[in-house]
């Protein structure tokens, strides 16, 4: 089992049988390599040091050939892009487990991401169509719906066009701060009803998310 992450913050409580972590700052690469040395010197994990959505970095083939991984997709804002996912879903047993920006970055910016001059929606879903899909949405409204709610359902349509089981807003574990502000959701693909149990498990028993220090 290997687990790709591209971030900056390693989730270590539960052992893989390898890690790659992906990262294109330098210094915050060098940090995290110093973090897993001092705290799980026994992990065996592989370092890749690039940009996960360029096309000539081929993160994929970092990812040893059959085996069953989960990727923790975590940027600081909704700047996933769909065609990365995709590829790195290919031809393997990939499961998702993505941190999406709903409130925090769409739900700030309604009025910036939907002109037309925008393109950060359609990267992250692959196309353009969702603006129609966004008109639609509001028809009979008496006012306009939460654009982090409305893409975070776009998404994960986008994924289950890869195959990936259905997964409602309600499903997803919002992530709140201390104030109780709603600002991500935590979101599992899977392809298998197995994982989602787990994961419906994992939201319902577990605590409340950590202090960030």
């Amino acid at each position: 089992v290997t687990g790709v992450q591209t971030c900056a913050l390693p989730i270590l409580d539960v052992q893989f049988n390898q890690y790659v972590f992906c990262e294109m700052d330098q210094a915050k690469l060098s940090a995290l390599k110093q973090r897993v040395k001092q705290r799980f010197p026994s992990a065996n994990v592989e370092y890749a040091n690039g940009d996960c959505d360029d096309p000539s970095f081929h993160l994929g083939e970092k990812i040893p050939k059959g085996a069953l991984t989960l990727c923790f997709v975590d940027p600081y804002r909704l700047d996933i892009q769909f065609n990365t996912l995709r590829s790195l879903a290919r031809n393997r047993s990939m499961d998702f487990l993505c941190l999406l920006a709903s409130r925090m970055d769409a739900g700030r910016n309604p009025h910036n991401y939907t002109k037309e001059e925008s393109t950060k929606f359609d990267r992250l879903l692959g196309s353009c169509d969702w603006r129609d899909h966004w008109e639609k949405s509001k028809v009979g409204l008496a006012r306009e719906p939460n654009l982090g709610d409305f893409i975070c359902r776009e998404f994960s349509s986008k994924m289950e066009s890869l195959g990936y089981l259905p997964t409602e807003l309600h499903e997803m574990r919002p992530i709140k701060t201390d104030g109780g502000v709603l600002i991500y959701h935590l979101a599992l693909f899977a392809k298998h009803q197995k994982a989602k149990h787990f994961w419906e498990q994992a939201s319902k028993y577990s605590t409340p998310q950590r202090d960030l220090f």
